[in-house]
Order: structure tokens, then sequence, then C-alpha cells
């Protein structure tokens, strides 16, 4: 019995350890999953607008010793969680086929460059490895074409390339003629290359001569049969031209007989029209010695003969390099109506054709403002909008119905984005706040915009839900499902208008947030009137005032000038009043006697600025314009007499 009691305890205890370690292990799991305190209070700090104690949490969190584990929990919070995968570890000019099917890529240096074809999908099992560049896809027909480099140490081998490229191997990287030697073996490249087009499902090639022509910029037509490029004479350093050729017609044919420069073609899908800017130097040019230096940026058109324009980056070519710092744009542009073969030549710049080829947007500028010019391609455009802010980048929708541009409203370019209804913009959307800029807008879907934020050398690519109305305050749902998808916070929903523009101010040594331009919350009364009597000390008070409309002092023509304000007047010698701004808890406007005399005597005067009279256009214009025409003939009627005077007193001196 004894023995049995021993057992039976020791089996209790033994049951209970059991639990306990049961209930230990279930409490770590538990908290190892759930959310840690840190974690919660920051992302509620996010939540309600309090974005320093957010970040600062957020911080704290990421520098502690596991730090690791909180990195997509807080970069899906903020959306700045980017998962990549590397294809390679040397490429350039990455790109998606028109379709999406295939990723494109460049890799190699010079007459070793390749192109090489994935599928886009998981497998990214490589189509192609194509021995050249330039290459372009005929969706219709499973079919890309490339310009073929010869090979410099194959059968081949061209002796002037193969010259150039070896002086170009032996040329140290600080050699003051690299840039130089660089651009001729681009040259050459466009001379000696030959145009090739694979069938991507049986690998068949065919080769399509042109060898006196330098040959660059390679285009389908919306069938998919025939091949559009630029191309140029090295005896006509004054001329380039688009030409023709396909696999029926393996001899390139000139699509319009006309004179003068030209640059890549774009062409729209339908195969109706085709588009080329005029540029102000030949693409194609043979490169001078001395063109290039070392440490120093190269003549784009230059050394990258092979690389299309920015031009045709704006238009319908998907499958073309950005370039990060296009050359000073051209201001005219050619429309070739390929059934008449008619050209028309346009003055603007930045050309883009929506995908169904019907509509046609482009950038004017006439006595310092610019227009948003949108019509058929083939009729007439009229100015979608007027600006006197810089413009640039037109993009339109795929049935051209919404357009979508780059405008500079202060020091940095800005995206916009309407609806065109009859030619015209219905509400002009601001889409983007960042401090960077926000530059070559492209719509990838009715409702979805892609856009580049940032200098030229850390760019990157970010996208935009834009809803199914620009006009409206609302954006689309899609994307919106921060826990759906890890990747989906890199879509911006307008919705949920993200903080994308934040300025840090002070008040009485506390720290405020503007996002946006709004702050979380406006300051108290009290708070303002101690802070605008601390800093006149001493000074009486005359009286307090909230203002919600603007008065006499205290306007902006504009309405920029922050409302609610909180008007404080002094009964001190100078008789001052303080406009106190309740969102950034700073002076927006200090007034004295004698500033609100000279507001009277000279802005009132001078510019007719006055209540009730100064805001209302076109009538203020109206009377300014009949004024400074009466001072006009005033001024010529003066003159007269004075004329008759001195004719006399000349008169006199010579009789």
């Amino acid at each position: 019995m004894p023995v049995g009691i021993r057992d039976s305890g020791s089996g209790i205890r033994t049951l209970c350890v059991l639990c306990a370690l049961g209930v230990l292990c279930a409490v770590a799991r538990a908290t190892t999953h759930a959310a840690p305190p840190k974690l919660d209070a920051a992302n509620e700090a996010w939540e309600r607008g309090d974005y320093i104690s957010a970040v600062n949490g957020y911080i704290q969190l990421l520098n502690g010793p596991r730090g690791a584990e909180y990195v997509d929990a807080i970069a899906q919070k903020t959306g700045e969680l980017f998962e990549t995968r590397e294809l390679t570890a040397d490429g350039r000019a990455p790109r998606f086929s028109p379709d999406g099917r295939f990723i494109v890529y460049e890799t190699g240096l010079e007459t070793s460059r390749r192109t090489r074809i994935l599928k886009n999908d998981a497998t990214r099992a490589e189509v192609a490895d194509l021995p050249g560049v330039s290459a372009t896809f005929s969706t219709p027909l499973d079919e890309v074409a490339y310009l073929k480099i010869p090979d410099a140490a194959g059968h081949d081998a061209n002796d002037e390339l193969r010259a150039a490229s070896e002086a170009l191997d032996k040329a140290t990287l600080a050699a003051q003629n690299r840039n130089q030697l660089t651009q001729m073996v681009a040259w050459l490249i466009a001379k000696h290359s030959t145009i090739v087009v694979r069938d991507l499902n049986s690998g068949r090639e065919m080769a399509l001569p042109a060898p006196d022509l330098l040959k660059t910029g390679l285009t389908f037509s919306g069938d998919g049969r025939t091949l559009y490029f630029l191309g140029a004479r090295e005896t006509e350093p004054d001329r380039s031209d688009i030409y023709q050729i396909s696999e029926g017609s393996p001899r390139p044919a000139l699509v319009v007989d006309a004179g003068g420069l030209k640059s890549a073609p774009i062409v729209d899908h339908s195969g109706a029209t085709l588009i080329y800017v005029v540029p102000t130097q030949n693409p194609l040019r043979k490169p001078q010695p001395g063109a290039g230096r070392a440490g120093g940026a190269a003549d784009a058109d230059a050394v990258g003969p092979l690389q299309p324009s920015d031009q045709a980056v704006r238009g319908l070519r998907p499958n073309v390099q950005i370039q990060a710092q296009p050359l000073r744009l051209p201001s005219t542009f050619a429309i070739v109506d390929l059934a008449s073969r008619s050209v028309s030549i346009v003055t603007g710049t930045a050309p883009s054709l929506s995908a169904d080829g019907r509509t046609l947007a482009y950038v004017a500028r006439s006595d310092g403002e610019y227009s948003l010019m949108i019509g058929p391609t083939t009729g007439m455009q009229t100015a979608a909008l007027r600006t006197p802010a810089r413009l640039d980048a037109p993009a339109l929708s795929a049935d051209g119905r919404r357009a979508a541009w780059q405008m500079m409203p202060r020091d940095d370019w800005e995206i916009y984005v309407s609806d065109i209804r009859n030619g015209n913009v219905t509400i002009d959307r601001r889409v983007t706040r960042e401090i960077q800029h926000d530059v070559l807008p492209r719509f990838i879907g009715p409702d979805r915009l892609l856009a580049l934020v940032g200098e030229p050398r850390h760019r990157r690519s970010y996208l935009y839900e834009l809803g199914s109305d620009t006009g409206s305050d609302t954006g689309s749902d899609k994307g919106s499902d921060k826990g759906s998808d890890k990747g989906s916070d890199t879509v911006h929903n307008l919705r949920s208008d993200p903080a994308k523009e934040m300025e840090i101010v002070q008040f009485q040594g506390v720290p405020r947030l503007i996002v946006n331009g709004r702050a979380p919350a406006p300051i108290d009364r009290d708070s303002l009137l101690a802070a605008a009597r601390a800093a006149l000390p001493g000074a009486a008070l005359h009286d307090v005032m909230w203002l919600d409309r603007y008065d006499s002092y205290y306007y902006d023509r504009r309405a920029e000038l922050p409302l609610p304000v909180l008007r404080v007047r002094f009964a001190d010698a100078p008789r001052t009043w303080l406009y106190v701004d309740p969102g950034r808890g700073s002076i927006a406007r200090k007034e004295e006697h004698l500033t609100r005399l000279n507001r009277w005597l000279y802005h009132g005067l001078h510019s007719l600025d006055f209540p009730g009279f100064y805001g209302r256009r076109p009538l203020w214009d109206v009377v300014v314009i009949v004024l400074s025409l009466g001072g006009l003939a005033s001024g010529v009627t003066s003159l007269v007499p004075a004329w008759r005077r001195l004719r006399r007193h000349a008169s006199r001196l010579y009789t």
C-alpha cells in the first residue's frame, strides 16, 4: 500500500508538471503570435494621426533585439513594404511585353549586349536569349523584333566595329576619351546591326537586312505584321526617316518622304496614325572626337542611338526604357496619316496617344502660358487646360476619357488627373503631394495610375488607385484591404488620403505634425491668446475675435491663407494686430497702423485693391484696362502740344 500511495502521488505531481508546461507553452505561443504592447500603441498612434509618436515607437521596435520580426508588420502599416526577386545581377532596361506575358531586360556591355525574355509567371522560365538590343513585340503573332549585334570576335565581325570595341576595352574608366569611344561603339552597332524577327513559339528567325541604314526605335504596327523603325544614312547627316519593313516586303521603304530630322516612331494600335517628334539634332548622327569627357554626362543622343527617345515613352511604347534626364524637348512633332501618307506638323511637345489611337494629347506653350491640348488624333485639338505653371508629360487612358499630367505648382513636379468631357478637363485633381518630384504618369488601367517619384538617380515607381470619378473625394476600394495582400499597400488608395507631405512645427515647445497641409487638431483659443500676449509682452489688449472669413487686411485673392484665424488687437503705440493660425500655432500676419495705412494708399490706389471689388473678376480686369487705356490716351494727347512747342523753338534756332 505505501508503494501504491507513493506511485499515485508521483503521478499526480508529474501530471501537474505536464499541465504547467502546457500552459507555459500556450502562453509563450500566444505571446509570440500576438502583437506586443509597444507595436499596438504605435499602431493606435498611427491610426489617430499622431505620426510622431507612431514613428518613434516603430523606431524603438526596429532598433530592438527582435527588430527583424516587426519589419513586415510596420512596413504594411505605413505602406512601404516591397517584396523583390532578383532576376539578374547584370541587367538594364527592364520592361514588360505589351500583353504582360513576358519580362524583358538587357545584359552585358557594348558589343556583348544581349536581351533576355522570361515568362512573367512563378517559373520565370527563359523564353529567348537574343544577341542584340531594342526588342519590341508583335503581340498578335507572338513575335519579337530586335537589332542583332555582330559578334566582334565571330565570323560576322566587322573590322570597324572590332577596332572600336578593342579601343574601348583598352581605355581606362578615367580616360578622357572614354565617353567618345562608348558613343562610337553605340553608333557602329546602329550602323552594322541587323533587324531580326523571331517567332517566340518555334524559335525561327528571319533577318530583314537594311545594310545602308543606321537603325533604332523598332516598333510593330497594330496587327503585328509591319515593323517601323527610325533610319538614317551616314552620308545625309541632316536627314532621318521613318521606314517600314516586313517579312512579306523585306526591303525597307519610306513611310513618308518628308525631309528633315525625325525621332523614333510612335504607332497607335489601330494602325491609323504614326507620330514622330522633330528633334533639334539627328538622333543617329556620328559622334565627333571630343564629344565626351570622363566623369561627365555624355550626350544622350550620341551615346545611345539604340535607346528610344523620351517622347516615345509617353506614347504607346510600354516596352522601352524611360530616360532619367531627357534633353531639352523639341517644339514640334508630326502626325502621319498612314492611309493617305499625309503629314501634319504640330507645334507642341510631349505627344501622347490613347491606346485606341483615337485621342491625342500634347503640351503647347504661348506667351508664358502652358496649355494641355487634347482632341482627335487626325482632327482639331483644343486647350483642355490653361495654366501659368509648368506642364509636361501628359498621358491618356486607353479610351482617351481620362488624362494625367505632371505640373509644377511651386518648386517640384506633382501629378494631376481629370476626366475629359467634350475636350475639356472636368475637375483637375491633384494626385500627389510629395516633397520630391512626381513625374511621368502612365495609365495601366482605367482606374490605376503609375508614376515615378524622386530624383533621377534614385527614383521609385508608385501605383495610385483613382476610383471611378476623379472629380470626387473618394477613390476606388481596390487595394484598400491592407491585410489581404502583403504588397497591397504599395498601391496608394486616394480614398484613404495617405500622408505623403509632412511638416513638423513647434508650438510652445510641443512638436506638431502637419500632414498634407492639415493639422491633426486646432489649438484652443486660450493657448493662442497666451502665445499672442507673449509675442508683445506688456501691451494692453484691445479685443480678440475669431475670423472665419477674410477681413480688409487679412485676405488672399487665391484663398491660400489659412482660415479660421484668431485676430488679436492690441492697444499699444503702433496699434498692432496679430492674426494667429490655430493649425500651426504661428502668426499668419502682423499689421500695424502704418502698414494698414499703406494698404489703402498704395495697394488700394495702385491696384484698385478695395473690398468687394478686388476679388470680382472680370469686372476688376475691365476697369483696370479702361483706366490704363485712359492713361495711355492722356499721355499721347499731352505729347501733341509738347511736340508743337519743340518745333516752334527749333524753328527759331535756325531762323
